[in-house]
């Protein structure tokens, strides 16, 4: 069954009505994101969960904006000391930039998801994230992302006790 083709007309309302939208939500994101940085969590997740409901909505659930949305909540969930549900979230991003083949941004999904692997002691799954992470970053020419990897990797191996692999990573 062939689409129907869209009038110019259509297509600027429609292309109209997906900036507004992206408008509204990039305003939402940084009210979030401003409750966030006062450290009142709570009303930042409320905040996160009403851009989310409109990406998702707009641009699908595979979109990276939406993968965006879900980082900021896990952040917050990572400043509340809550890293299960963290974890959750960046996997849940992790996921869809690997989808939509996004090296650098899967790279920070991968430490993010590291790090957090860190914060609940399971450091083997910490391990294989941030490796990951790091040679996508690399690949990816991002020497902050790079750095930070390789700052977290060098944490965990003084945590458990492996100074010649520590050593690899200052």
């Amino acid at each position: 069954m062939a689409r129907a083709r869209q009038n110019p007309t259509q297509k600027l309302f429609v292309s109209s009505f997906f900036k507004k939208k992206k408008t509204t939500t990039a305003a939402i994101n940084n009210m979030a994101s401003v409750y966030d940085s006062k450290g009142e969590y709570d009303i930042a997740l409320k905040w996160y969960e009403r851009a989310l409901e409109i990406v998702e909505k707009v641009l699908g659930s595979n979109h990276p904006d939406t993968a965006t949305t879900y980082s900021n909540m896990a952040s917050v969930y990572n400043s509340k000391g809550k890293y299960d549900l963290a974890l959750e979230w960046y996997k849940r991003a992790l996921e869809i930039r690997e989808k939509n083949k996004q090296n650098l941004a899967s790279g920070s999904s991968h430490i993010n998801v590291g790090s957090d692997y860190i914060l609940l002691k399971d450091y083997q799954n910490a391990e294989k994230h941030l490796l990951i992470g790091m040679k996508l970053a690399n690949t990816a020419k991002s020497k902050y992302f790079v750095r930070r990897a390789a700052h977290l990797l060098h944490g965990l191996y003084r945590m458990e006790n492996k100074p010649a692999k520590a050593l690899l990573f200052l």
